[in-house]
């Protein structure tokens, strides 16, 4: 029995998966480089701006996020040493520890990706089977 429907090939996200990936890890990026900004030159310190940005970012990077906040939060330091090596205004630890967010978000969509294309894979197997 033949269908209309074409059987994926490779590994290739649907577009849609493509648009909705690109756009969640450019906000990610976006929010990791705000909140870098602020600390950089104390930007909306008193205003608790870029801790609820951090916040924002941590949801976004659900899961995998949580326990890294945590464990950045109980030992990281925003001001620079005079030995330390800053970037601008910022610490190094505190730029890493802002970009490893953005790591973070890359897995995620790595994972987004796996389960669509298996998702894809599943139901290509099914539909040969019937």
């Amino acid at each position: 029995m033949t269908t209309d429907r074409v059987r994926p090939t490779g590994k290739r996200l649907p577009s849609w998966a493509i648009v909705m990936t690109g756009a969640y890890l450019a906000a990610v990026a976006g929010l990791v480089a705000s909140v870098c900004m602020m600390r950089a030159y104390d930007v909306g310190g008193r205003t608790g701006a870029p801790e609820a940005l951090v916040l924002l970012i941590v949801v976004l990077t659900l899961p995998l996020s949580t326990a890294y906040y945590v464990v950045g939060s109980l030992g990281s330091s925003q001001v620079s040493g005079p030995g330390e090596l800053a970037i601008g205004a910022l610490s190094m630890s505190a730029a890493l520890y802002y970009l490893g967010f953005f790591l973070l978000a890359a897995i995620n969509a790595a994972i987004f990706r796996w389960i669509v294309i298996s998702t894809r894979r599943r139901r290509a197997e099914a539909q040969a089977d019937s």
